[in-house]
């Protein structure tokens, strides 16, 4: 999460979650819009502005999930789980659900933990529909060269977590 003020020579807006940005260096030399600054610029970006001027940057809108109608941001969920002390890393994503559209599953870092003890630990932060119905756990979360958590191996692993444990939560 990023929190800060907005430049004086930017606009900014939030509808629906989404951060917008307008002025007139949006684009400068790659847009060939005579008032580039009239137009607002969707970021992609999920955010917040607080009653102080405050903008929030909480996420990619790219990573939204989208699960039985309902929009789940994953780094919402990646934070109640680490509340909930759950493990010590969280990754969040969608996986491909027949009658959900999507399911959300979560990689977290740590020892397995019982189903009902993670319900538990997750009502204060989340409504159930929110709640990972696909978890699986290993010791490190896969990163990169720069320390960053690896998506796609963190999508293979949930996935071979799926393939393998067929039974409850996948």
């Amino acid at each position: 999460t990023i929190r800060g003020t907005p430049l004086p020579h930017w606009q900014v807006r939030v509808d629906d979650g989404q951060i917008y940005l307008r002025g007139e260096a949006l684009c400068q030399g790659y847009r060939p819009l005579q008032q580039p600054w009239s137009c607002w610029f969707a970021t992609g970006d999920n955010g917040n502005l607080d009653a102080q001027g405050y903008l929030r940057v909480t996420g990619r809108r790219d990573r939204i999930i989208i699960s039985g109608g309902r929009k789940a941001d994953p780094s919402l969920i990646e934070a109640a789980l680490l509340k909930a002390g759950l493990g010590r890393a969280a990754w969040v994503a969608g996986l491909e659900d027949p009658d959900w559209g999507q399911r959300i599953a979560a990689l977290l870092e740590g020892d397995s933990l019982p189903q009902t003890l993670i319900r538990e630990r997750l009502k204060p932060h989340l409504p159930d529909w929110m709640v990972p119905r696909t978890l699986a756990w290993v010791q490190e979360l896969p990163r990169n060269a720069l320390g960053k958590i690896d998506k796609e191996a963190c999508l293979r692993t949930l996935m071979s977590s799926c393939e393998a444990n067929q039974s409850t939560s996948c």
